[in-house]
């Protein structure tokens, strides 16, 4: 979200609304018209490619073309990063305490929920989607919840890697990895592979 803030002060000395000011928003020299227009003095401008900078301008002019004024930003690309993180059945997401690459935990069984930080979204999943693997195997995740992950390792030798892929359906930009191993307290006697569960 920008949001631009045009002081224009008439002979009186009030300064003209927002609603009297035409607002005239660029990206890269090309007017975006959609979301230009009198009062129009705040937007949210969608990034075209995640690994190119963008340069946004917007004008401003007073109804009677007597003031103007024009600003420039150069936004910066990011490269969207995933970190996972415990989802404690007492204590709820832990977003304190992003989980290491390699991680040891105390529980046979644990909820996880991953975050696609700088990811194209928007509301609930964001339409994102999320293809989970758990020691190289495939793994499906709640409809309701895709970035969400139960393990259980009971009866497993207790190591996990867990690799995590997040796209979006338009935009082929927009990729994001992850992988971390997971150490829980398990039996290394037995064959079995991990369980999984979705919440």
């Amino acid at each position: 979200m920008l949001q631009a803030i045009a002081r224009f002060k008439q002979p009186d000395g009030t300064l003209i609304p927002d609603s009297n000011i035409t607002y005239t928003w660029k990206r890269d020299g090309q007017v975006l018209g959609t979301i230009s227009g009198r009062g129009k003095s705040g937007a949210v401008i969608p990034v075209l490619h995640l690994f190119t900078d963008s340069t946004i301008t917007v004008d401003a002019v007073s109804a009677d073309g007597l003031l103007s004024g024009e600003t420039s930003a150069v936004i910066p690309s990011v490269v969207p990063t995933l970190d996972l993180y415990e989802d404690h059945p007492l204590y709820g997401v832990l977003y304190n305490n992003a989980l290491r690459a390699s991680v040891f935990v105390s529980e046979s069984e644990m909820a996880f929920i991953a975050v696609p930080y700088f990811a194209q979204a928007g509301g609930g999943s964001g339409g994102l989607s999320y293809a989970w693997r758990v020691n190289n195997s495939p793994v499906t995740s709640s409809a309701s919840s895709p970035n969400e992950l139960t393990i259980n390792a009971d009866n497993s030798n207790g190591q996990a890697v867990i690799g995590l892929e997040v796209t979006h359906p338009t935009n082929f930009y927009m990729d994001a990895t992850g992988l971390w191993n997971i150490a829980f307290p398990g039996s290394a006697s037995t064959q079995n592979p991990f369980q999984t569960s979705t919440q």
